[in-house]
């Protein structure tokens, strides 16, 4: 993970996975890799924004395959990004807004695994 504070407001991360599993009795070798990149910035000390996006490349489908019903599972490419609006009235409390799409490319029986949108309303306590 590489993080850079370009300003007092700015701030950028970056990070790259690489695994790889050898060969059993019931699955075949297989890697994957990924790769993320985020951009936060803090508007004050109360509000703040981070867009992140996120690759993965799942080969052979080892992570990402639904084992009853793949079990020899196929390549999987998945791709999303998320936005987060965060609001901290109190050092320790956090309210946050966040939206995420993904983009998955998989194919299961005759269909495309569709494209999802989600939302979400958080609260956090810092302790």
């Amino acid at each position: 993970m590489l993080t850079w504070s370009v300003t007092s407001a700015v701030t950028l991360v970056g990070t790259v996975d690489y695994g790889r599993v050898e060969s059993t009795s019931l699955t075949p070798s297989s890697s994957w890799y990924g790769a993320a990149g985020y951009v936060n910035y803090a508007f004050n000390d109360l509000w703040r924004a981070s867009l992140r996006g996120e690759y993965m490349d799942d080969r052979n489908g080892y992570l990402t395959k639904n084992f009853a019903a793949d079990f020899t599972g196929s390549d999987q490419k998945l791709k999303e990004i998320t936005l987060t609006v965060g609001y901290a009235p109190l050092k320790s409390v956090e309210l946050r807004l966040e939206g995420r799409y993904d983009d998955p490319n998989k194919v299961q029986g005759a269909q495309l695994v569709p494209k999802t949108y989600q939302g979400w309303l958080e609260a956090i306590y810092k302790f």
